[in-house]
């Protein structure tokens, strides 16, 4: 029973990776058809884009404003259900996920900009408040 479980979300992951290995291959021709793949990004660009896929990550894996979103899964036991929980458990795996839509929505639109600024922003501030939190911490021996 326990390695049918298994075996079934093994299944699941593979879906879910191949759904994602094919949204990256389409985004890909959109970008293409549309000539909008570049070669480059300016560095400040990158900085600011992975700040707001930080941001937007840590929204859908930590923050309590999405957590009707979490709780969606949240008592999956198998089936899509558990690995959609497995995925917004996993920052790393999340970020993936967010990554790529920051990245097509980059290329796609200057609509998506002020947008992904403002998350870039509010990436640099959950930064800080994480390093001052845990400088609390150090100074205070917590």
């Amino acid at each position: 029973m326990e390695q049918d479980l298994k075996k079934n979300q093994h299944f699941w992951h593979l879906v879910t990776s191949t759904v994602y290995g094919i949204l990256l291959l389409l985004m890909i021709l959109v970008l293409n058809k549309f000539g909008k793949i570049t070669t480059s990004v300016p560095v400040f660009d990158f900085f600011l884009l992975t700040l707001a896929t930080f941001r937007i990550t840590r929204l859908f894996v930590h923050d309590l404003v999405l957590d009707f979103v979490r709780d969606q899964f949240s008592n999956s036991t198998h089936g899509i259900g558990l690995t959609m929980h497995d995925l917004l458990d996993c920052p790393w795996c999340t970020g993936a996920w967010i990554a790529l839509f920051v990245g097509f929505l980059y290329f796609a639109t200057p609509l998506a900009w002020p947008i992904l600024f403002i998350m870039a922003i509010a990436g640099f501030g959950t930064l800080l408040t994480i390093l001052a939190s845990l400088m609390m911490v150090k100074l205070n021996g917590k």
